[in-house]
């Protein structure tokens, strides 16, 4: 490990410009982040594209639903300053220099969970990322997914204090999951990594720590004092 935790940009610089955009890489470089944090979806039309919520309502000029809307419907619309939907083609080529870049898949419908991770795996490839990626999703099974296809790159569970119980992660059990599912890393709520005896278990087993949820400058102080990989946050400046 590193002496100081990575910093990752959380959707990009999103503080400073609209978030998941190729702005919002660029933005992360020039404030000399380590890497970037992005969220990956499929469109109704098997398309990658770069949004966190599910529904475009929140983020751009538009409404519907991702899952069921084509490429060319979303390309259309203004995600803010006239910034288009990136594809994740895209948005790897922009952070294709950066240390780290953590792709995250957003829960696919089963129907079609092979397709977009196999889609995910391919651009990964073509860009010749594997030795800088890491793979996360809050559903597993798109992870067994990335490990069935494509054992070589590394993969983050990632889970918050809020659903701890429901994925089996309380009580030490975070281990046996990240084993389970042959994780390399661990993506919890920054408040775990608070705890000595949580970042000494994951130490043991060589499960790295790659944590979440910063958004205030003083967490972002005691977090980049820390022996965990890396700090995946809003707070770029602080």
């Amino acid at each position: 490990m590193q002496n100081h935790p990575l910093v990752i940009a959380h959707r990009g610089a999103r503080k400073y410009v609209p978030e998941n955009t190729i702005p919002a890489m660029e933005q992360s470089a020039l404030l000399k982040a380590d890497g970037v944090e992005f969220d990956v979806q499929m469109t109704r039309d098997g398309a990658l594209v770069v949004c966190h919520n599910y529904l475009v309502d929140k983020t751009s000029n538009g409404h519907g639903r991702i899952a069921d809307m084509t490429f060319q419907e979303l390309r259309e619309l203004d995600f803010g300053d006239g910034v288009k939907i990136p594809t994740v083609d895209e948005v790897l080529l922009a952070a294709r220099n950066m240390r780290v870049i953590n792709m995250e898949i957003k829960r696919p419908p089963v129907a079609v969970r092979r397709e977009m991770v196999g889609k995910c795996v391919d651009a990964i490839r073509k860009f010749h990322l594997e030795k800088k990626i890491i793979v996360s999703s809050f559903d597993y099974p798109v992870i067994d997914e990335v490990k069935r296809i494509a054992p070589d790159i590394p993969c983050g569970l990632l889970y918050s204090v809020h659903h701890s119980g429901e994925k089996g992660m309380s009580r030490g059990r975070y281990i046996r999951q990240a084993v389970s599912h042959k994780a390399e890393y661990l993506h919890p709520t920054y408040n775990y990594a608070l705890s000595p005896i949580y970042r000494l278990r994951c130490r043991l087993h060589h499960i790295g720590i790659n944590c979440w949820g910063i958004t205030g400058d003083k967490e972002m102080r005691i977090l980049t004092k820390l022996p965990v990989n890396a700090v995946i946050t809003d707070c770029l400046v602080y």
